[in-house]
């Protein structure tokens, strides 16, 4: 299953403001930064999403088995996520 990610709605995100997703443990589960805090590790069924965290507008995303800590940036309202590998630069 995909993992969810989600950005707040009305957020307009841009490089400057990214969100931060990092591995919590060497788990598969991404927890969500935001201003260098942790928020929220998210691992949920859409449906269940959308009723338990309205104000996010979530989307699935696959991501890589060797990610090690990434940036979510949104462009014309399409998030992506440009992550890293462990000794190498983002790409």
């Amino acid at each position: 299953m995909p993992k969810i990610i989600a950005i707040e709605k009305g957020k307009n995100l841009n490089p400057a403001e990214a969100i931060v997703i990092k591995k919590e443990n060497n788990s598969n589960n991404p927890v969500r930064w935001w201003c260098n805090y942790a928020w929220e590790t998210v691992d949920l069924p859409v449906e269940v999403f959308k009723k338990e965290y309205d104000r996010f507008r979530p989307f699935e995303m696959n991501l890589p088995d060797d990610w090690e800590e990434g940036y979510l940036v949104v462009q014309d309202d399409i998030p992506m996520f440009i992550y890293g590998k462990a000794n190498t630069k983002n790409i």
